[in-house]
C-alpha cells in the first residue's frame, strides 16, 4: 500500500509515494474520526483484517500493520 497527502503541497514531493507495506486481497477502507487522524483497514491475502493509523506518525511504525485477526469474505 502507498500513501500521498496534500496540505497545500503534495507530500512526499513530486512523483514519489510513501510505502506503507502490506499485501492485501481487498481495496483499503479509510476513515477519519478527527483532524489529522486516518485509520486504514484492509483484508490480508488470507482474508484476515489489518489496521494502520496516522495521527502525526504511522502506528504501527514503518511498513508494519496491526493484525485484527478474523476471517472475512471480500
Amino acid at each position: 500500500m502507498f500513501h500521498k497527502a496534500f496540505d497545500g503541497t503534495w507530500r512526499p514531493a513530486g512523483m514519489d509515494w510513501e510505502a506503507l507495506g502490506g499485501r492485501f486481497a481487498s481495496p483499503p477502507a479509510v476513515v477519519s474520526w478527527g483532524p489529522g487522524r486516518l485509520d486504514i483497514f484492509a483484508l490480508g491475502v488470507a482474508n484476515d483484517m489489518f489496521h494502520k493509523a496516522f495521527d502525526g506518525t504511522w502506528q504501527p511504525a514503518g511498513t508494519d500493520w496491526e493484525s485484527l485477526a478474523g476471517r472475512f469474505t471480500p
